[in-house]
């Protein structure tokens, strides 16, 4: 992964990596931040432990931050996943064995590590978005 000084990820580099379009990126990443909106909105309504998702959470939060160029420390990703910390640490190991995030050392603040997606997770979050936008039509 980059270090904190070199620029994250634009837009354009995101689509650049799957061969998806800037507007079609605009698209799956509005699909992204409605589910996001739509989970929180869920937990109002019912028990949130009923619906045990901290890692796709965690996706959705990382692709949508990346599109617009914040990056995301170990607590902010934990904060996404919307679960007690231990449980969201978990995940970020397991996403990390999946290939699917990399954490880095800030180079400022060796106490912070920033979350990034992997090209593989990217590429599948983009997939299964698309797939989501045809569905819907």
């Amino acid at each position: 992964m980059k270090s904190d000084d070199e620029p994250i990820l634009t837009s354009e580099r995101v689509g650049a990596t799957n061969g998806t379009s800037t507007e079609l990126l605009e698209r799956l990443v509005a699909l992204a931040e409605n589910e996001l909106r739509s989970r929180k909105m869920r937990a109002r309504f019912l028990p949130e432990e009923l619906f045990g998702e901290g890692g796709w959470s965690m996706l959705l939060d990382l692709f949508v931050s990346e599109y617009h160029g914040r990056k995301v420390s170990t607590t902010s990703a934990c904060i996404a996943a919307d679960v007690p910390a231990t449980t969201a640490l978990r995940w970020l190991d397991l996403l990390e064995k999946k290939g699917l995030i990399q954490r880095a050392l800030t180079t400022r603040d060796k106490r912070v590590k920033y979350v990034a997606l992997t090209n593989k997770a990217r590429e599948a979050l983009c997939a299964l978005l698309r797939r989501q936008l045809l569905s819907t039509r």
